[in-house]
């Protein structure tokens, strides 16, 4: 009998074993996920911001000089856009801009497709300003 129970002791001391070593696994996968989503998330909105501010910087020290001089021409277009891509991928960390590349396959072209919806949004923004103040 005295054996019995220290067998029966044994095994379910191992079964407890196991089954804290299982959930404390399940709780690092866990709390990994979470931690990548949030730094995904921080990444993301660094990503919007950057591109956002990128757009008023060139905007204001480039696109507005050459349209008050009627200069702003398609060539002029595509080197705002370049100026603007250049500098928002500049202020992204590497650790962000290799998890963005993750998510996005092409940043550079994500980049491009972000600051024309940007400036679409800007001008939309603009125009409505202008309608409600007239």
């Amino acid at each position: 009998m005295d054996i019995l129970t220290g067998i029966l002791i044994a095994v379910a001391v191992a079964i407890v074993s196991a089954l804290i070593s299982w959930g404390i696994s399940l709780l690092r996968n866990w709390l990994n996920t979470k931690i990548k989503d949030e730094k995904l998330k921080q990444y993301m909105n660094q990503f919007f911001d950057a591109v956002l501010s990128a757009v008023k910087a060139v905007d204001q020290t480039y696109v507005d000089d050459l349209k008050k001089q009627g200069k702003f021409d398609l060539a002029a277009q595509k080197t705002a856009l370049c100026a603007a891509k250049e500098m928002a991928l500049a202020e992204l960390s590497a650790d962000a801009k290799e998890m963005l590349e993750q998510v996005f396959a092409d940043l550079g072209a994500k980049t491009e497709t972000q600051i024309e919806s940007t400036l679409y949004d800007l001008k939309k923004e603009k125009n409505t300003k202008t309608e409600v103040a007239a």
